[in-house]
């Protein structure tokens, strides 16, 4: 059974491109060795420095922001799957049925699921104050966040303890989850 397979087929499409970001990581880090050895060279004249300043800066944010981006592009790929199996079950939706794991946990009564029968609820907690922070609090914490993650402090940057092993963790949460309700419906 499970969900229409249009609204799985999207759900996996999405997580495999937010999986794929994850490898970006990887150009970065063989980037660094390059750029320790044009250390080793004569200074470069202005515009080259001026690049490759702009080289460097670009490298930091990419993985600064790199897992932000997976996560909210996973969360928000979750989103739209489980709106589509609740329409589907239901045949109606009502905005704002996923703000937060209570409102998660109301939805999952009315459809009669188990959400957390493979997924611990603090980690989807956790996947969803981080994608709060990093999407409505420019990636700082705020007290709901520090409270519902229970770590942290008010104004820290996600970034400080988003790794990239963390990411993957909440990655297979999500996808635990779905698998999770594919069974199940």
């Amino acid at each position: 059974m499970g969900a229409d397979r249009s609204v799985k087929a999207e759900f996996d499409y999405v997580l495999g491109k937010a999986r794929a970001l994850l490898q970006l990581r990887e150009i970065a880090e063989k980037r660094r060795p390059i750029e320790n050895a044009t250390n080793l060279l004569p200074p470069l004249p202005p515009p080259l420095n001026e690049f490759k300043a702009m080289i460097d800066k670009w490298a930091t944010t990419v993985d600064d922001v790199l897992c932000e981006m997976v996560i909210v592009i996973a969360v928000t790929a979750l989103e739209i799957y489980l709106e589509g199996v609740y329409q589907q079950k239901k045949g109606d939706w009502k905005k704002g049925k996923l703000e937060n794991i209570g409102r998660l946990n109301q939805w999952s009564k009315e459809l009669g699921l188990n959400l957390f029968g493979d997924v611990k609820e603090g980690s989807l907690r956790e996947v969803f104050e981080i994608r709060h922070a990093i999407v409505h609090r420019g990636g700082r914490l705020d007290q709901k966040a520090v409270e519902g993650l229970k770590m942290g402090k008010l104004g820290q940057e996600v970034k400080e303890f988003l790794t990239e092993q963390r990411t993957q963790e909440m990655l297979a949460q999500i996808s635990r989850l779905v698998e999770s309700i594919e069974r199940q419906i």
